[in-house]
């Protein structure tokens, strides 16, 4: 999260090309769909650290959507159930949220990744 967007920050000029180079390969049982708690505090230092560098109010709120997209993920991601609560109390305290405004925004998210996934393929 924070390594891509430091060297675009970092850079003179950048292409892009309408290909596809790469492919993902998931296992639901791996690490990197295992969420934890401290996974939150990694995503807000990256934010935190990037978010000063960043001089454009359209490139902040970009970086803004799409941390608030890697909150989610860790919170669907989360095996324990009960740290779900405690994950969105450091969420909204990093996004300087209210937390109702955040577990109701949070709510809808889930609900249509779960109906997404569900009718997926």
């Amino acid at each position: 999260m924070l390594l891509t967007p430091h060297l675009y920050l970092q850079s003179k000029k950048i292409f892009g090309l309408n290909k596809e180079l790469y492919l993902y390969r998931t296992n639901e049982n791996s690490i990197t769909k295992t969420a934890k708690l401290s996974d939150i505090d990694d995503v807000s230092y990256g934010y935190n650290l990037l978010k000063d560098k960043i001089e454009t109010s359209k490139l902040r709120r970009i970086l803004y959507l799409r941390v608030i997209k890697h909150y989610f993920s860790i919170l669907l991601n989360i095996p324990i159930r009960g740290e779900v609560k405690l994950a969105q109390e450091k969420i909204a305290v990093s996004l300087n949220l209210n937390i109702i405004f955040l577990r109701c925004i949070y709510f809808i998210y889930e609900v249509v990744f779960k109906f997404k996934k569900k009718f997926k393929g």
